[in-house]
């Protein structure tokens, strides 16, 4: 199995590790400003090192920005918010049902379903035009995506009333579970193509771009249009890229932040003396923990190295309970998705108290 596949079922199964238990245990003593994040309406402050690439989803390519896309785009198919295993079905969003497939396996017919509407300034409602704009911009050359090289195979795309109809070169049952990645979410039918993109597009998902400027910090807001069936508990989520792990532990610690990445790939982390704070503060054998709050921890290694087998002895051992989250090496899955599996499953754990719950909008 793929090391970095494994890397992150593993890490599910143990849960979202320190990053994650930083921004979701209660404040300590000193952190009662931290306090104020948990409050449903509140404002989420996300830390990260890496830049979001772009806010258009046809351009976007990077984790962080498909985070972001999680909680703003709005799909034909989707992911729902849902502990493992539900959670890991694709299911219609805005496509009524699952479409229907010519005897050829050529053509498939989406049927739109209506009450979904775009955020401010558009307003407009989400129809099948919605969806053949995106899947033109994505596949145009000029617009220079990712997802042309992903969807070769689409010959062609058209939009009549509350219907969409997809062309194929060839039979593709995968086709469905592409269309749930952000390069195709709805968009407005007038978006330009262009190969520099548009900022701070409207989008008909829980949340939307609200304020974005580009390197230095982007803030999306609830999208007051949205009557779907995903959460939309935060006011406000506010990126803050370009910091690095060391700064955005000591926001997080202060309160002034609520989540952050301690070992990014393209930087060195944090020092162990501050892995070490935080282990004692949001580790297993923390206050917080012994409070009944989340807290946990990250194992890794190579395939068959004996990691299943160490958790497992692990949490028999003392106890504590086990919440398991599967993903796969491909495209479809939305980002962190074995990470948001856990969180659902430890805010449903019997007994759990968990304040911070009404912070995490994507769980």
């Amino acid at each position: 199995m793929d090391r970095k596949l494994w890397l992150s079922i593993v890490a599910a199964m143990i849960g979202a590790s320190l990053l994650v238990a930083a921004a979701t245990a209660a404040p300590a003593k000193n952190q009662a400003s931290k306090a104020k994040h948990a409050t449903k309406g509140g404002t989420y402050v996300v830390e990260f090192t890496t830049y979001v690439d772009y806010t258009d989803p046809a351009l976007d390519y990077l984790s962080t920005g498909w985070e972001m896309m999680y909680v703003t785009a709005c799909k034909l198919y989707n992911f729902p918010d849902k502990e493992a295993p539900a959670g890991s079905q694709l299911q219609p969003e805005v496509a009524r049902d699952w479409p229907s497939v010519s005897a050829d396996g050529l053509t498939y017919t989406f049927e739109i379903r209506s009450g979904y509407r775009f955020s401010p300034p558009s307003n407009e409602p989400v129809t099948a035009a919605a969806f053949e704009r995106a899947i033109e911009r994505a596949l145009d050359p000029r617009t220079g995506s990712f997802a042309a090289e992903l969807a070769q195979n689409v010959a062609g795309v058209r939009a009549h009333g509350d219907r969409l109809t997809l062309r194929l070169k060839r039979p593709a049952p995968s086709i469905v579970s592409l269309l749930a990645a952000p390069y195709f979410c709805a968009v407005p039918p007038n978006t330009p193509i262009t190969p520099k993109g548009v900022d701070n597009l409207p989008t008909a998902g829980p949340y939307y771009v609200a304020a974005h400027v580009p390197g230095r910090s982007l803030v999306l807001r609830r999208n007051p249009n949205y009557t779907g069936p995903r959460p939309s508990r935060l006011a406000e989520i506010r990126y803050r890229p370009g910091v690095t792990p060391k700064r955005a532990a000591a926001a997080v610690e202060a309160g002034r932040a609520d989540y952050l990445a301690l070992n990014p790939p393209s930087d060195p982390g944090v020092s162990e003396a501050t892995e070490v704070r935080l282990e004692e503060r949001y580790g297993a054998n923390s206050e917080a923990a012994r409070a009944g709050r989340p807290s946990l921890t990250l194992v890794a290694g190579d395939a068959g190295i004996g990691k299943t087998r160490l958790v497992t002895q692990a949490t028999s051992a003392t106890g504590a309970p086990l919440v398991w989250a599967t993903c796969w090496d491909g495209d479809g899955a939305p980002p962190f998705w074995p990470w948001i599996q856990v969180i659902r499953g430890c805010l449903a754990l019997p007994g759990i108290r968990c304040p911070s719950k009404a912070t995490l909008p994507f769980v």
